[in-house]
C-alpha cells in the first residue's frame, strides 16, 4: 500500500505536531518505484496505491480520473480512493469516477468504510481497508475490537453471497 504513487502533493497530517510544523512535499517518480520493486524481487507483491489521497494536498491541478488513469499505466496493481481524514468516507461520485476511469481494474475504498455504510459501498467497489470502524469505541489509536471484525464480516459474507 502507497500513500503516494502519481499524484504531487504536500502534507496536512493534522494527527503529526511534527509534519504541521514542517510539511514536506512528495513528489513520487512511478517509474523508479515500480523499477525498485523489480530489483528487489518483488514483483509478485501488489502495488495497491492511493489516488488523490487523504492527508495531503494537491500541489497539482488534475481530475480524479486523471490520477486513476496514471496509478493503471504506471502498473499499480490496483487503486484506491479515499476520503479527506482518517475514519471519512469518500464520496459516491468520487468512487464512480474512479470506477469509470478504471474499467476492469481493481478500485477500492481507503477511508471510511464502516459497518453502518459496507451495504452501500460494497457494489461499487472490490476492496476495502478497513480501520477506525473496527477500533473499539470507533477511535483511530485505539485495539481492534474482535466483535466488530464479526459483525462486519457477517455483513460482507452476506451481500457477497
Amino acid at each position: 500500500q502507497l500513500d503516494v504513487f502519481v499524484d504531487h502533493v504536500k502534507t496536512e497530517f493534522d494527527f503529526s505536531p511534527s509534519t504541521k510544523e514542517h510539511p514536506f512535499e512528495v513528489k513520487p517518480n512511478p517509474r523508479e518505484i515500480i523499477e525498485y520493486r523489480r530489483k528487489i524481487d518483488a514483483e509478485d507483491v501488489a502495488l495497491l496505491t492511493f489516488i488523490q489521497p487523504k492527508h495531503y494536498k494537491m500541489l497539482e491541478r488534475k481530475s480524479l480520473e486523471t490520477s486513476a488513469k496514471q496509478a493503471i499505466e504506471n502498473k499499480s496493481d490496483a487503486i484506491i480512493v479515499t476520503g479527506k481524514r482518517t475514519g471519512h468516507v469518500p464520496t459516491f461520485s468520487a468512487i464512480v469516477i474512479a470506477k469509470k476511469a478504471a474499467r476492469n481494474f481493481p478500485v477500492g475504498l481507503g477511508s471510511g468504510f464502516s459497518r453502518k455504510n459496507a451495504r452501500d459501498f460494497l457494489p461499487l467497489i472490490d476492496f476495502a481497508i478497513v480501520g477506525t470502524d473496527l477500533k473499539y469505541e470507533g477511535k483511530t489509536d485505539n485495539p481492534v475490537d474482535p466483535e466488530r471484525v464479526k459483525e462486519l464480516v457477517k455483513i460482507v459474507q452476506a451481500l457477497r453471497l
